[in-house]
């Protein structure tokens, strides 16, 4: 094949590759997505290194392979897409029209490539990618947007690791530019929106101010309100917006907003796919909010919802994955409260499964496991009465009825020390934010532990090349 036959052949390819990524985008049809990389992935073995048409293959093949990864959760995607993009970098001469925004794409596969690793290198290298592709963007350039989007979002992943206010602060300048830089009716609007409430709430988390936050909140809203039904981002954008009236809440301590964020991470949780590698996140955001609000309104509903949501985050939850402990800990005590409040024999057992599994997961773990085993070793089947039947202050109380209050609800210091049966301590923890000032504080390093919303990584997926 001549260079000229080559060059429609490849004209051919990418405009079907194209249309696929497009059909992924608007669906979150997998197979369609599949089908592109299967399709670009011949043609660049077809196209010979040196040729003209090969910069641009490659650029199509690692955006999509960056979009395979953010939906998968397989390394070796990430890994082989930021090899592509260097190559593309790489072999393109300076002052070329689509210089910019294929540097931005690299810099958001590396910032990905951070969230997997760790290394800080990598997110500064992403740092500097995009300042650079900045640069090279000359104002009113359609793909500016797009640009400026991709360094908020590695500015707001700097602020996160770094604890920086000043970098929070330019990081939600350059999202406010972001959006201004678009049309209302802009088909990426709604994205830009949804990056930018999430760096409002970093720098509000930072510096404590909570206009700020009420801001992220009415920009994610926004966001949502923007993002039709049935798009695949929906779920993302409401998982963003529940973390954020989440956090208002741990300000503000307004009931109201802590329902809220509820029903927003439920809804969240509800469209999001079952296998999406972000959905255990969402899971994991909405069982701690679940929890909180069953402590603070004493409905029996809410804690069951949360005792079950939190089964379905374990479920999910690798074996070996360090924050099992965490997870375990958290279904043992809300059963543990659970069977205080309906003496269901059933979900006592349940109980004691749990602390079991959990005191093999803490192994040798000796301060992990002296509370646990104190609580293992006097389930409440061996205490003289059920929960039930214990006065609903007592089964209210942080260390359990038999700590507190006698079955007949007087305080006796003689009756814990004088019955065995009745010694049975509950490891110390905190249930309200006031006693719990810092538990916010994760949502803030949520994107370094790859809990990035779906929608704070879509930026890297804009279609930049012809």
């Amino acid at each position: 094949m001549n260079d000229r036959g080559r060059a429609v052949a490849v004209d051919h390819a990418l405009d079907v590759a194209a249309a696929l990524f497009e059909h992924y985008q608007a669906t979150g049809d997998l197979g369609a997505l599949n089908a592109a990389i299967t399709g670009l992935r011949v043609v660049a073995e077809q196209v010979p290194p040196g040729a003209a048409e090969r910069a641009g293959v490659l650029n199509h093949l690692q955006v999509v392979l960056g979009a395979a990864y953010q939906r998968t959760g397989e390394p070796r995607l990430l890994v082989e897409a930021v090899d592509l993009a260097r190559e593309v970098v790489a072999v393109l001469p300076a002052g070329h029209p689509r210089r910019p925004v294929i540097l931005s794409n690299l810099g958001s596969q590396l910032m990905a490539l951070f969230d997997l690793d760790g290394t800080p290198a990598v997110l500064d290298e992403a740092v500097a990618v995009n300042r650079e592709a900045l640069a090279e963007t000359p104002a009113g350039d359609a793909v500016r947007a797009t640009v400026l989007n991709n360094l908020g979002l590695v500015l707001r992943r700097t602020a996160v690791r770094t604890a920086d206010v000043a970098v929070a602060a330019e990081a939600v300048q350059v999202a406010r530019q972001a959006v201004a830089s678009v049309a209302a009716d802009h088909p990426k609007r709604a994205m830009y929106l949804s990056n930018l409430g999430a760096a409002l709430r970093c720098a509000g988390e930072l510096g404590g101010d909570r206009a700020t936050l009420a801001e992220a909140v009415a920009v994610s809203r926004d966001a949502v309100a923007a993002t039709p039904i049935g798009h695949p981002a929906r779920a993302g954008r409401l998982a963003t917006l529940a973390i954020e009236l989440h956090t208002v809440f741990d300000l503000n301590d307004d009931l109201a907003t802590l329902a809220e964020a509820a029903r927003t991470g439920r809804e969240a949780a509800v469209i999001m796919p079952v296998d999406h590698p972000d959905r255990r996140h969402v899971l994991d955001h909405l069982a701690h909010v679940l929890g909180l609000l069953a402590d603070r309104t004493d409905e029996l509903t809410v804690l069951v919802e949360a005792v079950e949501v939190t089964r379905e985050l374990l479920a999910v939850t690798p074996s070996d994955a360090p924050e099992r402990v965490e997870r375990l800990t958290d279904l043992a005590d809300r059963l543990w409260t659970l069977s205080e409040r309906t003496g269901d024999s059933h979900v006592l057992q349940e109980r004691v499964e749990v602390e079991r599994a959990l005191l093999a997961a803490i192994g040798g773990d000796e301060s992990g496991r002296a509370p646990r085993t104190s609580r293992l070793g006097c389930p409440w089947s061996s205490c003289s009465t059920t929960p039930a039947t214990w006065p609903r202050s007592a089964r209210r109380s942080p260390w359990g009825a038999p700590h507190s209050l006698t079955p007949t609800g007087r305080s006796t210091q003689a009756s814990r020390t004088t019955s065995s049966r009745r010694s049975c301590p509950r490891p110390s923890r905190p249930r309200t934010p006031r006693q719990r000032p810092k538990r916010s504080h994760w949502l803030v390093s949520w994107p370094r532990r790859r809990r990035a919303t779906r929608s704070g990584r879509r930026a890297c997926t804009a279609w930049p090349w012809r």
